[in-house]
């Protein structure tokens, strides 16, 4: 999942505005299972392993295995559950449930709302 965002110090910014990585993690650690598909054992215990820009939710075996390693797919992990995430805030504040898909006008205006409009990409921005 792709969110219009420009560039990093736009996604920088808005975690800051939403105390990112506790809430984000805390977030994360509300599902069950590790997210890393390529293993053939998972511990039941979970943490979670921060990697720009954001963080993935992993069993205690996982996190052995790839704490410190930086990948696209791991990027593409942490990207995604970021997305889903910041979705998640932006459904809650206006008033959506979880079964909402927000739109991009509702995304527009809830980052009007909360002073980070700077964080739209021009092209996301144009008709």
């Amino acid at each position: 999942m792709i969110l219009p965002f420009g560039p990093c110090s736009a996604m920088r910014q808005l975690f800051v505005v939403l105390v990112a990585w506790n809430v984000l993690e805390s977030w994360l650690l509300r599902e069950k299972g590790c997210q890393w598909p390529h293993s053939g054992w998972h511990s039941e215990n979970m943490t979670t392993m921060r990697h720009a820009p954001g963080a993935i939710r992993l069993c205690w075996h996982c996190d052995n295995q790839l704490r410190d390693q930086f990948t696209e797919r791991l990027e593409s992990m942490a990207t995604d559950n970021c997305a889903r995430w910041v979705l998640s805030v932006v459904r809650r504040d206006l008033g959506f449930d979880d079964s909402h898909v927000v739109t991009m006008p509702e995304l527009c205006w809830w980052l009007v709302r909360n002073d980070l409009a700077g964080c739209l990409s021009q092209d996301k921005c144009s008709p």
